[in-house]
């Protein structure tokens, strides 16, 4: 950049920080590595400031992000224009790099450099005596893995090693007996590289790399993609419209912010978004600015200013537009809290204007999108596409044209649009057989396969794909995932890519289920992944199961499974054409929403044919047919970064055109009668004879009302127009931003043509965004209470909504609601309001029983949308965590919790969010089946304490040997060592506590041996000591928020004494001690008097096969089954139930088989009645 501005790069001024783009991604602390590919993205975005206004070159060291709106603003003036990759694997490739670091290819008095991947440089060598540079040190092959970046500076061709030690130095022998003589074979020439390992390193910081090694495959001598990267940078670069963003916020990795507009102002939701490499739910769980400066008090306060000139694109030139900010927050665990200070657009086309919005301070909302917006009219300087119509194409020949635009700021850059359309799916998850992929490795894997079928995609036909184990499969030349990538969106926008879960995967070698599948038929190409997530041994996740299928007509379809992502993993999905141009992120689960249980389908319009346009605008396109009107979308680019599209008709001689009437206006609306008017020309020179047309839409969505008409004959050059050619209704259960085709065929007496256009459905969309229990009292909901239940509606559709009907219907015996229907008059699009209903529960609902509520949003009698609301009555006294593969003493307390009727449930993994349950038993297992806690593992756990939770831990390793987290140090104890082991034999209770009294043995094996003892300091004190005497066992603590339990021997090993009842007891002890509340409850439900339907399941737990009972005979019945978060797993349609009232669940027929362990609710619905109990799967 010093380079064509001309300046002096031993300024500071001139000079840019190692720490400011790679703070935004290195974990927070520097702990991970940054790929700088999304270094590359953050400078062609954001980029970045002077060491001058960063205030060092690394100041604030690793975890500092930069606040100020100046400091930004300086920063977005250094930019990146394009990064380019040059392939070195062969000699025109070498040629091509050399000219760069000569003259930057266009004959500049100063050449360039490149950046390049390859594992860390050691095992130099030393250049020979008498030859050039002798000495000095040379990389002669690199290692297997890409763990460093580097910068090639020059190259020099008389550089010479001898790798085969004949004495010689040769480029023209076999060198490497592959029987080829080519560049893996040279001994002459080699790149000048610097290092970051200071001047220090090898020769002052610089060492050569022998030409060979660009030719080496990655991994066998290599760099890795054998390619580098080069730069193109912005002279002088102004943004033409920035946002300005204060706000305060106290966990970085919850939040993103995003920006966008509505071309119409008077709308509440951006109808085009756009987000950043930065501030992307990134740099753990620190305060926006880390921790770094010991002189600031405010580390939660940023100051931010982005360049938003790109939304310009989407408005007319001084017309009046809404513009947004969003903050975004993904906080499950209502971990992070903030508020926004200060938001404003500044208008830079020429004199500085300001307009700042009124709607702050505004808190963030918890786990869902903050909103602020503006509006305003910007009179900007944009490009037009002038170019009005296409020529014909002649059959048989090539066709160019060239398009051309006026405005902006030239130079122009030119590129065709495509459009893939993102729908819902329900389907079930498919069973995907097949292959199991053999990959190299278990970590940085792909393998290539043939197609079974030519498959279309942006514009090209493939026959080829390379499956990635890192959740995607590839078609470009570049199939290796990015060094230090993380599932940033960064790879998938520039990879020709279907990414359903793009992320840093690996196959755990110790889960025989993890592995990738592949099945190929002439029907569909299938993928199925099962993988894992570690990074250092330090976040870990498993079974992550997702799948892909390709269809011959260009139908691509993602499924994913139960996948119970962690808050830290990041992960991408969509589709991309690699070029930054044309992607898509499925809009349904972006902002790393959970995508479990879901299927989507992607649909572009394929039509054959090859048609591109490139870079200067230049429309080229082969193997058109006559029998096909084409739909061209151009966009071009300026030095601004601001775009026009426009679309064009192409064929050999009928086009259209067509404006959209809906209501009173072009939007497509639900409940809409849509008009379509069309004007139809002759861009040939015949004459066409009786021209009729139909029209179709292959969607349930859609009536027709009129579907084609008589155009007649049509003259050379001729035009006619016809008002309501095609004219549709809408359904109002339709979606929100749903994509459908009008499919258009034309007939004459000679010739036939074929179209479709792409329309778009707006609709309203509702979620609930907060859940409230207002009960004067402990903000829960208990047995026998009455409390009001607050919901926050958020229309987050494009459509407004009016005169609705909200039904509250708890789907519970125990449960009542006093008027169960609210009356709504409109929630805008964008908006929110807030709706109450006072339910009461009976004084006997069993603790931690989950009322699987709904509310039914209603238009005019019929059913809009179904909201599933779960709610706890009070709250279950115990979760047991079976985290080890030993079971004993989970087997041991499910049988004491059974005697005692203390409620439970169960599970194999550590949920998120543990606040719906008094208590956590932890069982960590014995010596030889232990569990050691993961870092997220006791974070979770830690989480849960803080906020007053009560936890029993049990297990041998994890007091003494064990990595020690900050959830040890709430139990209060200390380790004590006997170097020698000791035999444990039996134990008694401590007077004062609850355990006073109980005697109880220990299983006598080899196993019943131990080395420590505990000791209780500050709060905790004995529950439970070995023999008679004072040394202590188990040891309990109390403090005014939480309570801990801490054992280093298992409970299932425990025997009884004299009372058969002590093991009983104890237990008992822990619940005083934890003060649960114990109440019966069974695993089936209480049986209502009242309704008729008296639903039970069995065997309960079960294994996913199971029946159901009700007194049902000869009716209909609607069978759902929910999770605990309301999420539906599967549901059936029940008809003529047989004489006995049972129905027969199998695996096979429904995702049961697929349903990990853990607690279920299984309703039943039939008439006017509904009954739901729980159902438990092991």
């Amino acid at each position: 950049i010093n380079r064509v501005r001309g300046l002096n790069g031993s300024a500071s001024e001139n000079q840019y920080p190692t720490h400011f783009a790679w703070n935004f991604m290195n974990g927070g602390n520097g702990w991970r590595g940054v790929s700088y590919f999304h270094t590359y993205e953050i400078l062609q975005k954001c980029g970045t400031p002077s060491v001058e206004t960063y205030g060092g070159m690394s100041a604030g060291g690793d975890s500092r992000w930069m606040s100020g709106f100046d400091k930004y603003y300086l920063a977005m003036q250094n930019r990146v224009k394009d990064v380019y990759n040059i392939d070195v694997s062969n000699p025109e490739g070498l040629l091509t790099l050399k000219h760069w670091l000569h003259d930057h290819l266009d004959g500049s008095e100063y050449g360039g450099v490149a950046n390049f991947y390859a594992q860390s440089p050691y095992g130099e060598r030393i250049l020979a005596e008498g030859t050039p540079e002798e000495g000095k040190h040379i990389m002669i092959n690199w290692g297997p893995i890409a763990t460093h970046a580097m910068t090639i500076v020059g190259y020099n061709d008389s550089i010479r090693y001898d790798y085969n030690g004949d004495g010689k130095y040769t480029n023209n022998i076999d060198i490497n007996n592959d029987e080829v003589v080519d560049m893996k074979d040279w001994e002459y020439g080699a790149l000048l590289f610097a290092n970051s390992y200071d001047t220090i390193w090898d020769d002052d910081g610089y060492c050569y790399m022998m030409y060979r090694t660009l030719a080496c495959d990655y991994g066998q001598g290599g760099l890795w993609n054998e390619s580098v990267n080069v730069l193109n940078v912005y002279e002088n670069y102004e943004p033409t419209l920035t946002m300005r963003l204060r706000f305060k916020y106290n966990s970085r990795e919850n939040i993103k912010i995003q920006v966008g507009v509505n071309p119409d102002s008077q709308k509440n939701i951006p109808l085009y978004t756009m987000d950043y490499p930065i501030i992307d739910f990134q740099g753990e769980s620190q305060p926006m600015q880390g921790f770094w400066d010991t002189d600031t008090t405010d580390f939660e306060l940023m100051e931010i200013e982005l360049d938003v000139s790109k939304l310009l694109s989407f408005v007319d030139p001084n017309a009046p537009a809404k513009y947004f900010v969003e903050l975004v927050e993904n906080d499950e665990s209502f971990t992070g809290n903030g508020e926004v200070l200060y938001f404003s657009l500044v208008d830079r086309t020429g004199d500085i204007r300001e307009i700042v919005c009124d709607q702050v301070p505004k808190i963030i909302t918890n786990n869902w999108k903050t909103t602020l917006s503006v509006v305003s009219n910007i009179t900007a300087d944009k490009p037009e596409i002038i170019t009005d119509e296409l020529p014909p194409f002649t059959i048989g020949q090539n066709y160019v044209t060239s398009l051309e635009a006026l405005g902006g700021q030239p130079d122009y850059s030119w590129s065709r649009q495509y459009e893939y359309y993102v729908k819902p799916l329900s389907n079930e998850f498919p069973d995907i057989g097949g292959e199991k992929v053999i990959f190299s490795n278990m970590d940085e894997a792909n393998k290539t396969f043939e197609l079974p079928f030519p498959f279309p995609f942006y514009g090209d036909t493939l026959n080829e794909i390379t499956v990635v184990l890192d959740g995607y499969v590839a078609f470009g030349e570049t199939d290796l995932s990015y060094p230090y990538y993380f599932g940033e969106s960064t790879m998938l926008q520039n990879r020709k890519v279907i990414a359903p879960f793009m992320a840093d995967l690996w196959l755990d070698p110790i889960l025989a289920n993890n592995g990738v599948w592949v099945e190929s038929n002439t029907e569909y190409f299938g993928v199925l992944w099962n993988t894992s997530y570690d990074y250092h041994n330090q976040m870990y996740a498993s079974n992550f199961k997702f799948a892909l299928k390709l269809f011959p007509d260009g139908r691509i379809e993602t499924y994913y499974d139960d996948l119970r992502l962690p808050p830290y993993l990041m992960w991408a999905s969509g589709v991309s054409n690699g070029d930054d141009i044309n992607y898509t992120i499925n809009p349904f689960i972006d902002n790393q929403r959970d995508p479990s249980e879901k299927a989507f389908i992607y649909e572009s319009s394929n039509l054959p044919g090859t048609i591109k346009i490139n870079n200067s605008g230049e429309i080229i396109a082969s193997d058109l047919r006559d029998d096909v009107i084409y739909n061209i979308t151009a966009r071009v680019k300026d030095e601004a970064n601001i775009s026009d599209v426009k679309t064009f008709h192409l064929s050999s001689g009928l086009i259209y055109d067509y404006t959209v009437s809906a209501g009173d206006d072009s939007n497509i609306d639900f409940e809409e009668t849509v008009s379509i008017r069309f004007t139809f020309k002759n861009n040939s020179n015949s004459n066409y004879k009786n021209i009729n047309c139909e029209f179709s839409i292959e969607d349930d969505y859609f009536t027709i009302v009129k579907d084609g008409l008589n155009i007649g004959d049509l003259g050379a050059g001729e035009t006619k127009v016809f008002d309501s050619a095609f004219v549709f209704k809408v359904s109002n259960s339709i979606i929100d931003n749903y994509n459908f085709d009008v499919n258009a065929n034309m007939v004459s007496e000679n010739n036939e043509w074929q179209s479709n256009i792409s329309l778009k459905v707006n609709a309203p969309y509702f979620l609930i965004s907060e859940t409230d229990i207002i009960d004067n009292d402990n903000g829960m909901f208990d047995a026998g209470e009455s409390v009001s239940l607050k919901f926050v509606i958020q229309n987050i559709g494009h459509m407004d909504a009016n005169n609705l009907e909200f039904y509250y219907n708890p789907n519970s015996e125990y449960v009542t609601v006093i008027d169960p229907v609210q009356n709504i008059s409109v929630i805008g699009a964008g908006s929110s309001l807030e709706i109450s209903f006072n339910v009461k529960s009976d004084f006997n609902t069993p603790y931690g029983t989950i009322v699987p509520a709904e509310l039914i949003i209603r238009l005019k009698a019929n059913d809009l949308q179904q909201l599933l609301v779960p709610i706890n009555v009070g709250r279950v006294p115990v979760l047991l965590l079976s985290l080890a593969d030993d079971s004993t003493s989970v087997l041991k307390f499910i049988e004491e919790f059974d005697n005692l009727k203390i409620t439970y449930d169960k599970l194999d993994y550590c949920p998120y969010d543990m606040s719906a349950y008094q208590s956590v038993f932890v069982c960590l297992g014995g010596i030889y089946q232990n569990h050691q806690l993961s870092l997220s593992e006791a974070s979770l756990l830690n989480n849960y304490i803080n906020e007053g939770g009560k936890i029993y831990m049990e297990g041998i390793n994890t007091w003494i040997n064990d990595e020690q987290y900050d959830l040890h140090e709430k139990f209060d104890v200390i380790c004590n060592n006997t170097m020698n082991y000791f035999e444990i034999k039996s134990f008694t209770g401590v007077q004062g506590t609850p355990t006073n009294g109980i005697e109880l043995t220990y299983h006598n094996d080899e196993l019943n041996f131990i080395n420590y003892y505990l000791s209780a300091e500050g709060s905790s004190f004995p529950f439970l000591n070995y023999y008679s005497g004072d040394t202590i066992c188990v040891v309990a603590n109390e403090t005014s928020k939480y309570k801990t339990i801490a054992s280093p021997v298992m409970f299932g090993r425990m025997q009884a004494v004299n009372d058969m009842e002590n093991t009983s007891k104890y237990v008992k002890a822990i619940a005083d001690f934890f003060g649960l509340d114990i109440q019966y409850l069974g695993v089936d439900e209480n049986i209502s008097e009242h309704n008729p339907l008296n639903v039970q399941v069995f065997p309960n737990p079960s294994q996913g096969r199971f029946t159901i009972s009700t007194n049902l005979i000869g009716k209909n019945a609607e069978l759902c089954i929910f999770d605990l978060k309301g999420l539906l797993i599967a549901k059936k349609h029940i008809r003529d139930i047989e004489t006995d009232g049972i129905y027969y669940w199998e695996p096979g027929n429904s995702k049961t088989n697929t349903m990990p362990p853990g607690l279920y609710i299984v309703n039943v619905k039939s008439g006017n009645f509904s009954s739901s109990c729980k159902l438990i799967v092991r």
